[in-house]
C-alpha cells in the first residue's frame, strides 16, 4: 500500500475551483485518496474544456452530457458529469 497520495494538478480553467473543490470534499469526508482521485476527473474535465475554447462559466448539464466522455474504464457505464459518488 503506498504510503503517499500524489496531489492532483488541475491546469485550465477549472483550476481557479480546485483548493474549493477539495476543501468541500474534505469537509464531507472523502478520504485523501478518493477525494485526489475526484480532484483528478476534475483535472481532466477542466484540459477537456480548455482543449475546447470552453471555460468554466461554460459548463452546463448540456455540455458534459453531450460530450463529457467518462465511460468504458473500470465500473463506469453511461456518461457521468460532476454529480461523483463517494
Amino acid at each position: 500500500m503506498w504510503s503517499e497520495v500524489a496531489r492532483a494538478r488541475v491546469p485550465g480553467p477549472l483550476a481557479p475551483f480546485a483548493d474549493g473543490f477539495r476543501a468541500e470534499l474534505d469537509r464531507l469526508g472523502y478520504r485523501l485518496n478518493s477525494r485526489e482521485y475526484k480532484v483528478n476527473e476534475m483535472s481532466r474535465l477542466s484540459r477537456w474544456l480548455g482543449g475546447r475554447g470552453l471555460g468554466a462559466g461554460d459548463l452546463d448539464d448540456e455540455v458534459a452530457g453531450r460530450s463529457w466522455p467518462i465511460s468504458g474504464r473500470a465500473g463506469v457505464s453511461g456518461r457521468r458529469c460532476w454529480r461523483w459518488s463517494r
